[in-house]
């Protein structure tokens, strides 16, 4: 979130209401502070920013906390990952540990194994999938609104494999489960094969497929290296 800088005459990316403040994209409280990295790091390079009004901006806060908990999480993110959870998360949670406990309350053992059959005992949780997309949902309109200059009408449709582990170097042993349906191998395979845009590719990149013969637009977002997320847009008729 900023103030100040916002276009008085604009709207908000998700609304009619005049914008009020600019939003960055994805919210920046997922991008490492400089205190957290090593010397010369930067990975707040050039935020993606949007009109938004104070709803879509600052109201929102708490769902961007929630979403940079559950990403962190993720047993196969890099490095950045891991460093956002033992600093700025871990400072979070002790300020407020009432959020953290909440997502892990229902957690599982499970045993994640990588390619060379190394096993790894973890825990899955269960997810809030109605917060979550409704997250994601906001990043995406957010960034169809950066790249088009105009607000999305319509709906829109996730894949995301990030719930239980985004990196095909790992699978997860649950019984009686698949951790991987044909579609969401299908839209990966095909992602994997482009080139992403972002200027702290280690924290986030993004890529947006031409609309096809039904007039449906793709987007393909990652975040820290190995939690996926595919949308489609599809527009009201």
């Amino acid at each position: 979130m900023q103030k100040g800088n916002a276009d008085l005459n604009s709207k908000c990316y998700m609304c009619e209401v005049d914008s009020t403040s600019q939003e960055h994209v994805p919210p920046k409280c997922l991008f490492p502070e400089k205190k957290d990295l090593p010397e010369g790091i930067d990975l707040r390079r050039d935020l993606i920013k949007v009109p938004a009004c104070d709803i879509h901006n600052t109201v929102k806060s708490h769902d961007d906390e929630f979403l940079l908990y559950c990403l962190c999480m993720n047993i196969a993110n890099n490095s950045v990952a891991f460093r956002q959870f033992s600093t700025k998360v871990w400072r979070a949670y002790n300020r407020r540990p009432g959020l953290l406990r909440s997502i892990v309350k229902e957690g599982q053992d499970v045993i994640a194994v990588d390619q060379e059959g190394t096993a790894f005992n973890t825990l899955m949780v269960k997810a809030d999938t109605e917060r979550v997309n409704k997250c994601f949902d906001q990043i995406a309109r957010a960034l169809y609104f950066h790249e088009f200059k105009h607000r999305f009408d319509g709906h829109c449709r996730f894949l995301h494999d990030w719930m239980i582990v985004p990196d095909p170097k790992f699978k997860v042993v649950v019984k009686n489960g698949d951790n991987e349906h044909s579609a969401l191998k299908h839209v990966k395979s095909y992602f994997s094969k482009l080139d992403h845009r972002g200027s702290n590719p280690e924290v986030f990149k993004y890529l947006f497929e031409e609309p096809d013969g039904r007039g449906l637009i793709a987007l393909s977002m990652q975040f820290y290296g190995g939690s996926n997320v595919f949308i489609a847009f599809v527009p009201n008729a």
